[in-house]
């Protein structure tokens, strides 16, 4: 699939999960040429992706496709072997330490098990970023905190501990924390695992509306189909560290891709001519 030109904007998709049409905006993450390797092996291969800014790209995969080392790589965590990944225009493998240091405080990151500190209670996770990168006074730092809390649904529990909560009260609270510092770019990791439809469902919508609330240009990462469609302005498949379609999410529906519709029909396609040969090498020595 060809890509779009580094210095082009993306035409965000009309008819996005909240129904506004979203006029053409510049990039504001770049991935070019990505490859990168692990013990050897090659997870990504030359992968080309761009996110526009205020625009929710949700990155879609069956398990091993590269997904979170294309995750891992736009956050700076995960040198690739070749390419480049640019955020708000830096580039993040090039640019110096203070310059990524502060383009680490325009990240947050809501991560798949929350990575709460669990001696900690909610007001005092939220506040750690804020202690780290502000110097504004505990008092104030408290308020900033607990109305984050409040913006996913979490009013009132900024004294409980993690292990007082739900899985779904986690997922928001490491939400909370990740806009804490209202950056510009949201990453999400599996934001739906583990949760019941319903809760899924609300952790979604509260997706929804921090993108049209604050204009946060989001990248999520995930598995779930029905998250996935309920939220993205654009999809894209990853399978065998190659991108397969990036489009709007009714075009990624009507794919003529064999493999993009195995992943979305749930079928068995990937590894099923590896499998039917296991399968009868064992019947073989029966």
């Amino acid at each position: 699939m060809a890509s779009p030109a580094p210095d082009a904007a993306i035409q965000s998709p009309t008819g996005a999960p909240s129904g506004a049409t979203v006029a053409a905006r510049p990039l504001a993450i770049e991935v070019r040429n990505l490859v990168c390797h692990y013990d050897g092996r090659e997870v990504l291969k030359k992968v080309d992706c761009a996110v526009a800014s205020g625009e929710v790209m949700v990155v879609m995969g069956g398990s091993g496709s590269g997904k979170t080392t294309l995750l891992r790589c736009m956050l700076g965590l995960k040198r690739p072997s070749a390419g480049s990944v640019r955020l708000l225009g830096e580039d993040v493998y090039v640019c110096s330490g203070a310059t990524l240091q502060d383009l680490r405080k325009k990240m947050g990151v809501a991560f798949q098990g929350g990575a709460l500190l669990s001696s900690l209670t909610l007001a005092e996770n939220l506040m750690l970023p804020l202690e780290e990168h502000t110097r504004l006074d505990r008092s104030t730092m408290r308020t900033m905190a607990r109305m984050k809390l409040e913006a996913v649904d979490l009013g009132g529990y900024e004294d409980l501990k993690p292990a007082e909560l739900s899985g779904g009260m986690v997922k928001r609270a490491a939400l909370a924390r990740a806009i804490v510092l209202d950056p510009p770019l949201l990453f999400f990791d599996e934001h739906s695992a583990g949760l019941d439809p319903v809760v899924a469902a609300e952790i979604d919508e509260l997706i929804i509306r921090l993108r049209d609330a604050l204009g946060m240009t989001i990248v999520v990462v995930t598995h779930e189909l029905a998250s996935a469609f309920r939220i993205a302005d654009r999809i894209t498949v990853l399978d065998r560290g190659e991108i397969l379609q990036s489009d709007r999410p009714q075009a990624i529906r009507e794919s003529a891709i064999t493999r993009v519709q195995d992943l979305i029909q749930r079928r068995p396609g990937r590894n099923r001519s590896d499998t039917d040969a296991y399968l009868g090498r064992l019947r073989g020595n029966d």
